[in-house]
């Protein structure tokens, strides 16, 4: 997992539990319990108080071994940096490491998150990016279908398609337990530059007409 979540030191691989539940409603029932304020996933979580990831053994295997992904690298961003990242950041991070799989179960660092590029197909309306970034939890989960998206494109972008020093300054930083907000204010000062956002755009635009050309 290190490859994807570059700037992460190696961890001491504390002992990790997940449960999978046979029946949606027992999971429902279970995660009604430890689900935060935040919670929006009726498929898994992961709970940083009791460290638990959970998911539904639901029948679409492909769906349940991406949120088995999602919430498993909720699960290293905590033993690796604490569970500080701002909602975005931490659910932009996860979006990406779970679409590093295709449906055949192979795994490629930077596949595009088709799920995210059919979000802004219907919802082509992305928030400003330096508001974006600074935006509370409450204001993300109001819109969290196009929240995730542009979380997702926003990681994806800093990780895989832009200087890759913004982004491993940023997790190196959190990761030697800089204050969230300051690492981000520090280390994505570049957003607030036009040519930036220009960049972002036009690599965005550019994966749609790709993604819908097939």
């Amino acid at each position: 997992m290190r490859c994807w979540a570059r700037g992460a030191s190696r961890l001491s691989r504390p002992h990790s539990v997940a449960y999978l539940f046979a029946g949606e409603g027992s999971y429902l029932a279970y995660v009604d319990n430890i689900a935060d304020s935040g919670h929006e996933n009726t498929l898994g979580l992961y709970n940083v108080l009791v460290k638990q990831v959970v998911a539904w053994n639901q029948p679409d295997v492909q769906e349940l071994w991406d949120t088995l992904r999602h919430e498993v690298a909720h699960r290293y961003l905590d033993l690796a940096i604490g569970h500080r990242p701002p909602r975005w950041l931490n659910e932009g991070l996860a979006e990406t490491f779970a679409a590093c799989w295709n449906t055949e179960g192979k795994f490629a660092a930077g596949r595009m998150r088709k799920r995210a590029l059919a979000t802004f197909l219907r919802s082509p309306n992305l928030l400003d990016i330096s508001s974006f970034v600074v935006q509370p939890q409450e204001e993300f989960l109001k819109k969290a279908e196009i929240g995730y998206a542009q979380a997702w494109a926003l990681v994806h972008f800093l990780r895989f398609e832009e200087d890759q020093r913004i982004y491993d300054r940023l997790m190196t930083d959190l990761e030697q337990g800089a204050n969230p907000l300051l690492a981000l204010e520090q280390n994505l000062a570049v957003l607030d530059r036009g040519d930036f956002n220009k960049r972002f755009l036009a690599w965005l635009n550019a994966s749609l007409s790709e993604f819908q050309r097939k």
